[in-house]
């Protein structure tokens, strides 16, 4: 089996209606138990816990996202040391776009700040672009291109 964790995780990461807590459950998993082979994982929601600094209720409810939200099926174990078996579900590329960049938006385009030297503020671009180089504005000396 073919399985791109990377590609699981970018889909789980940009899906709006996960919790932070049920990215970090999906980052866990793939990245300490998932079987590439299998394309499964099973460790114990307890393990799930103590990996995540969280409650075995709290994996428990993050888990149930990440299958409502159909990243994943869940093989349900019987009962205490029967572990569930969790395998992430690869959407269609058409369903994993990212929400925060709608379709057919370039990235912001690279802009310049003058920043007066010993200013403690961050410069800020007009339209909340991205800073890509920053002048320092030195009166006695002209513009000196630092960064």
């Amino acid at each position: 089996m073919t399985f791109s964790k990377l590609g699981w995780l970018e889909q789980v990461s940009f899906d709006p209606d996960l919790s932070h807590f049920a990215v970090r459950v999906a980052t866990v998993l793939a990245v300490r138990w998932l079987n590439q082979k299998t394309g499964e994982a099973w460790p114990a929601q307890e393990t799930l816990a103590q990996a995540t600094g969280a409650t075995a209720d709290g994996v428990r409810k993050a888990v149930l996202q990440l299958e409502a939200g159909g990243h994943m099926t869940i093989k349900r174990g019987a009962g205490r040391g029967q572990s569930s078996r969790y395998r992430p579900v690869i959407k269609p590329a058409k369903s994993r776009v990212n929400p925060r960049r709608p379709s057919g938006l370039s990235a912001p385009k690279p802009q310049t700040a003058v920043w007066p030297l010993g200013s403690n503020t961050a410069p800020e671009t007009p339209d909340g672009g991205l800073l890509t180089r920053i002048i320092h504005a030195a009166p006695e000396n002209g513009l000196a291109d630092v960064a």
